[in-house]
C-alpha cells in the first residue's frame, strides 16, 4: 500500500505575521480564480483578513 504525501506551502501574512501551511492543491485552485496580472500566490489571513504570501516572497526580504 502506498500513501500519498500531501505537499504544503508555507504562507505568511504581510500585516500580522501569522504563518500557516497551506496544501498545494488549494494554491493551485486559487491560481485558477486569479487574473493573469497576479504574479504571486496569495490568500486572506484568517485572523486579520490581510493578504498572505509565500514565505519566500520578495515582500519579506529585507535589504
Amino acid at each position: 500500500m502506498t500513501d500519498t504525501t500531501e505537499q504544503f506551502v508555507l504562507m505568511k501574512c504581510e500585516k500580522c505575521g501569522y504563518t500557516e501551511n497551506v496544501p498545494i492543491h488549494d494554491i493551485l485552485m486559487l491560481r485558477q480564480l486569479t487574473t493573469p496580472d497576479d504574479t504571486e500566490d496569495h490568500l486572506l489571513c484568517p485572523f486579520c483578513l490581510h493578504d498572505m504570501y509565500r514565505i519566500d516572497s520578495p515582500r519579506f526580504k529585507h535589504n
